[in-house]
This record gives C-alpha cells, structure tokens and sequence, in this order.
C-alpha cells in the first residue's frame, strides 16, 4: 500500500501544481524515497521472468501514464483560466513547473520515466511466444512516451492540445485493454 502510495502522490502534488494559484508551494517530494521504490522495482524485475516483466512493465507504464494524464488535465485548465482572465499561459505554466521542479517532482517523474525505457530495452529481444504482447506494450510504451514529452513542452492551440491529449488517452486505454487480453491468454 505504502509503494502505491508514493507512486501516485506526485501525481496528485504535480496536478494540483497545475490547476492552483502559482504562489502555491508544492511539499518538498520524497526524492530519496521514491528512489529507493525504483531501486525495487528494478530489483524485482531483473529477478523475474519475461511474462513477469511485460506483466510489470504494463502496470509501471499505466500508473505513469494516468499521473501523465492528471499534469496534462492541470495545464488544460490552467490555459482555459488563462484564456479567460486574459492571464498568460506561458507565465502560468512556467511558474507552475519552476515550483514543481524546485519541490523534486519534475525530478521523480524522470526517474520513473527513465527507469521504464530502461526496462523496455532490456525485454527488447521476446521469445516468440511474447512477440504480440511485446509488440503492443512498445506501442503502450510509445503513447506514454508521448504524453511525458506532452506534459513538459504543450504542443497547439488550446483545442488542438485537448485534442491530442483526448486521442492519446483513447488511444492509450485501446491498447491496454488489447495487451491486457493478450497477457491473460
């Protein structure tokens, strides 16, 4: 429970950086905790099977994904707010990822996101039996790479940006949904 915890709280700080008044401040991050959690997990997964670690690697990948998804959903709204009180999105934004950079979270989520690419190069060579699951979980791993790229640089206009964070979320829980089914036969 505890793992679980401290894999999805900077989610909730990192969104909540997005959407609130940027004279907020977000809590310093567990750096070192979250550290230690990815040193675990890396741990386990070099210890397990290849069917282990598309199963793990599919979970890594969604948790990481969906707390992609919540910054995503901050700076929408932050642009919408900004939109309509005539503010500047380019100042919101900056100051929303200075506070979470000074907090460490910016830090944890490229350790997370560096630690699953790492991963995915390990398993890069599947045993024939794998070859469909490893397949859709490089495409899984492709729609959160793009989200992570996302949520650092926004891309458009404020429609053409909701536009392509709806189609990659859709786009994201299709092939979840896909490998989940390969994975179970």
């Amino acid at each position: 429970m505890k793992k679980i915890l401290y894999i999805l709280l900077p989610t909730f700080i990192l969104s909540g950086c997005a959407t609130m008044d940027y004279t907020y401040q977000p809590q310093q991050a567990p750096v070192e905790e979250h550290r230690t959690i990815i040193a675990q997990w890396e741990n386990e997964f070099q210890a397990s099977d290849y069917p282990k670690k598309l199963s793990m690697l599919k979970s890594n990948i969604s948790v990481r994904a969906k707390g992609e998804l919540s910054v995503l959903n901050g700076i929408s709204t932050t642009w919408y707010q900004s939109i309509h009180s005539g503010g500047s999105f380019g100042y919101d934004i900056a100051q929303g990822l200075a506070a979470a950079e000074a907090g460490g979270w910016v830090e944890i989520y490229r350790m997370y996101f560096s630690s699953i690419k790492k991963a995915m190069g390990e398993i890069s060579n599947p045993p024939a039996k794998y070859a469909k699951a490893y397949d859709l979980l490089l495409e899984l791993f492709s729609i959160y790479s793009q989200l992570y790229s996302l949520a650092r640089s926004p891309q458009g206009s404020y429609v053409s940006f909701n536009k392509t964070v709806n189609d990659l979320s859709l786009e994201f829980d299709k092939c979840f949904n896909k490998l989940d089914v390969t994975l179970s036969q």
